[in-house]
């Protein structure tokens, strides 16, 4: 199959790509998981945190296309894979996370080598078991990372006694997770609650843990899967998917947060005989005009099995998600898990089960 390549016209210009895939890291679903970002941009290249049968890995997109960064190897081999990364002028800072353990990882550029290098050795926590996720964020002069554990939800500030702060008051469902989210000089901290069907948001104030706020709540609202992007203003987006699961009807949830703390919901992406959506992703564009919301597309009855990754761009102040989605990546593959940078858009990737990565370019 043929590489092409289509401008689409619209809120930004967007780039289609139908295979093949730009490499593989030899891991499925290498892009997982639904809150975390695993790239970023920096020194007029792209970069990319993955897993490998070995451990965690580092890419880079250059001039020639992604190679990784071997010389990384001996700091990142057998150091959880799945990773949520953060970047902040020179230095990068990432959790790594497998059922049992976290790892918090700092990498600085050297100038000098035109690369990274680690920043000391990385730290690693196994204070709780049954994670399936978590997220990082930076923050206040402080890292701050959120997880899943034991049916809630936790908060801790990466210090060298590595306290966890619980959430959540009461237990959601099994597989609810969260994501940190860096605010104006704090965090917050958003979660899925299936057991009481609802959406909810804490915050810390710099001094304490507030009250949650509740997203939305009832008519099968809540789901475990989450991405947010957050506004120079403090304007939370968050793109959830529900539990809805009925033809006809909108399987995702687009739910903002003013700076004044009120909540909107918009519901988009039908379910139909052909399309299940699913693993919505939020980002903004660099001027933070135009909102970019992701998400994979299931096509149903196809065999062998195939899904692709679609767009929806809207102007951040007023989204409209009435149109339908444009499609990114497309290709004969289960492409899933599409994951872009915390801050800003310009690049995703996605993959597939057999440890193949795809990537798009966005406006």
């Amino acid at each position: 199959m043929t590489l092409t390549r289509r401008v689409l016209l619209g809120a930004a210009a967007v780039s289609s790509f139908a295979a093949p895939p730009v490499f593989s890291t030899g891991v499925p679903a290498a892009t997982k998981d639904k809150p975390q970002s695993k790239i970023w941009q920096a020194y007029g290249a792209w970069w990319a945190l993955l897993p490998v049968k070995s451990g965690a890995s580092l890419w880079k997109r250059g001039a020639g296309g992604w190679q990784r960064e071997t010389h990384l190897d001996s700091v990142l081999a057998g150091l959880p894979g799945q990773a949520d990364v953060v970047s902040s002028g020179a230095t990068v800072a990432a959790v790594l996370v497998e059922d049992a353990r976290l790892a918090i990882v700092r990498l600085g550029w050297n100038a000098s080598k035109g690369r990274y290098e680690a920043a000391g050795p990385a730290a690693v926590w196994t204070g709780d078991t049954g994670i399936e996720t978590a997220t990082i964020a930076q923050a206040g002069g402080r890292l701050w990372v959120a997880y899943n554990s034991r049916r809630h939800m936790w908060a801790l500030a990466v210090v060298p006694d590595w306290r966890p702060v619980q959430i959540t008051a009461t237990p959601a469902k099994d597989d609810d997770i969260c994501q940190i989210v860096a605010f104006i000089g704090s965090v917050g901290v958003i979660w899925s609650d299936q057991n009481s069907d609802a959406v909810y948001l804490r915050r810390y104030d710099g001094r304490q843990w507030l009250p949650a706020e509740t997203a939305a709540s009832g008519g099968k609202t809540a789901d475990d899967h989450i991405s947010t992007a957050v506004a120079s203003d403090g304007t939370l987006y968050v793109a959830t998917k529900n539990s809805v699961d009925e033809l006809g009807q909108p399987q995702q949830v687009l739910r903002i947060r003013s700076p004044k703390g009120q909540w909107r919901n918009i519901s988009y992406a039908p379910l139909t005989k052909s399309e299940q959506p699913t693993r919505p992703i939020a980002l903004l564009s660099a001027d933070q005009r135009t909102l970019h919301l992701l998400h994979t597309v299931g096509h149903r009855g196809a065999k062998p099995a195939r899904s692709s990754i679609v767009i929806h761009s809207t102007p951040a102040g007023n989204p409209k998600l009435d149109a339908a989605p444009r499609t990114l990546i497309d290709g004969a593959a289960q492409i899933n898990n599409v994951t872009g940078p915390k801050t800003g858009s310009g690049l995703v990737l996605a993959s597939d089960q057999e440890g193949n990565i795809y990537e798009a370019r966005i406006g």
